[in-house]
């Protein structure tokens, strides 16, 4: 458990309120584990929209992602997309946990301040007329997925036992 209920939905409303405040559209792709009805909220109070496909074919579509330190953070090297991910749990002060998140693309944000000023040059910095073609873009097809991800944990697995 990383941290009490109440820090928890804190911090769940406190991202709502700072990408809410972006005034670009949000999809949130709940963990499987995770009881939609408990976030529902974040449609009604936020105007975001509760994915029910996978992250795998969200990926393609978004902008960014903000996450926290997830496996699915591969699919961004995948589709070529940054991601903005909040370490409240101290991931990055750990080395050897760090290892398995790092990546190309990624930026942390380890306090509130910090993600605010993040996100904000996110949407910055962003091409918001761009659309991504999907045809230029590694298709969501299950083979095409997981060679790629294969692939980078092929290369991650190399690079951690080089280091290690």
């Amino acid at each position: 458990q990383y941290c009490d209920r109440d820090t928890h939905w804190l911090r769940v409303r406190r991202l709502a309120q700072n990408v809410a405040g972006t005034g670009k559209p949000v999809v949130v792709s709940l963990h499987p584990l995770c009881k939609r009805q408990n976030y529902e909220f974040l449609e009604t109070e936020f105007g975001f929209h509760l994915a029910r496909a996978g992250i795998e074919l969200l990926y393609p579509q978004c902008a960014f992602s903000i996450s926290f330190g997830c496996s699915t953070n591969y699919y961004a090297q995948v589709f070529g997309k940054r991601i903005l991910m909040y370490d409240w749990f101290g991931v990055r002060q750990d080395s050897r946990r760090w290892l398995i998140y790092d990546q190309t693309g990624l930026e942390v944000a380890e306090t509130f301040e910090e993600f605010s000023s993040k996100l904000e040059r996110f949407v910055r910095e962003h091409d918001w007329r761009r659309t991504d073609r999907r045809d230029s873009l590694p298709a969501p097809a299950a083979p095409r997925i997981a060679s790629a991800l294969a692939e980078l944990a092929r290369t991650r697995s190399s690079q951690l036992l080089a280091v290690a």
